[in-house]
């Protein structure tokens, strides 16, 4: 199966929409045994999701039938000292451990520019190492909308990418870049497909910052009663119909939630995608989490 389970709900309170918090360990348990059983193979956290990672190593019974993407979070300098990259080995290590697993399928940097930076000659050669002992299958980068990364394109450490997509946000398409990665046979996982669930929101709900952009809101959930969709089936849609993204990286919090998503990811695959009007955005207060101003 194209899903993939992101682990940022299991170690933060995570989402615009989410109402219930962090789930507990039982319910990250559930979750877990329903997507191995729905033939979800990958599962995708983080360093920086607060104990997202100590909870899944928590279940390793579980979690070793699972694939497992984690990432290293952001240097915040222009370059790595020694010292950074000692830091940033010893964080790697620990997630391993954590994890309780001896093989990670991806390890992403957090920050794409990160892999770039000058100094971080040691921490590359520790993932080289790595990879050559086979206790890590893909090296890559996390990435953002309307960025620059032609640099990136030949690095030949980038194996994986992770990407931000939905209906707003196909920056990564209309660029050209979904086709170059598929050109160069870097694998790509779909990030957003909900906008942190605000796709999903009843209008009436959604948070005032998002007045501005209330018109837009309301055509995306004309357009799923026009084709007789629930809101959550046209966003997996405009995803599911881009042959060039290998899997879609989605979040729940509960059981329930994820059955909602297996199903409408099932009644998305058979949507007659040139029936799907163009709804993309450029503005990155809309489509870019980073920039919300909830409080």
């Amino acid at each position: 199966m194209r899903l993939a389970l992101g682990g940022v709900q299991f170690g933060t309170n995570y989402g615009v929409s989410n109402r219930h918090g962090q789930p507990s360990q039982r319910k990250v348990a559930e979750i877990l045994t329903l997507a191995q059983d729905s033939n979800i193979e990958v599962i995708d956290t983080a360093i920086a999701y607060g104990n997202s990672e100590q909870v899944l190593g928590e279940l390793v019974d579980i979690t070793k039938k699972f694939e497992i993407i984690t990432k290293l979070p952001p240097l915040k300098k222009k370059k790595f000292s020694p010292a950074d990259c000692a830091y940033y080995s010893e964080l790697l290590d620990l997630s391993y451990q954590k994890l309780q697993t001896k093989k990670l399928s991806g390890l992403l940097f957090h920050s794409a520019d990160d892999i770039l930076k000058e100094g971080n000659e040691e921490l590359l050669q520790k993932i080289h190492n790595l990879k050559k002992t086979k206790r890590l299958v893909k090296s890559g980068v996390s990435l953002y909308s309307q960025g620059s990364y032609s640099k990136l394109l030949n690095n030949p450490l980038v194996e994986l990418v992770q990407i931000p997509y939905n209906c707003f946000d196909t920056f990564f398409s209309s660029s050209g870049y979904l086709q170059k990665f598929k050109e160069r046979n870097i694998e790509v996982h779909a990030r957003s497909s909900f906008l942190q669930g605000l796709l999903l929101m009843d209008l009436q709900d959604i948070p005032k910052y998002f007045l501005p952009w209330l018109d837009k809101l309301a055509l995306f959930s004309q357009v799923a009663s026009e084709l007789s969709l629930s809101n959550l089936e046209l966003a997996l849609s405009y995803v599911v119909k881009e042959p060039n993204i290998d899997k879609l990286v989605i979040g729940v919090n509960d059981v329930k939630e994820l059955e909602q998503v297996t199903q409408a990811y099932n009644k998305a695959l058979d949507v007659e995608h040139n029936r799907l009007p163009n709804l993309s955005s450029l503005d990155p207060k809309l489509i870019n989490p980073a920039h919300w101003q909830l409080d």
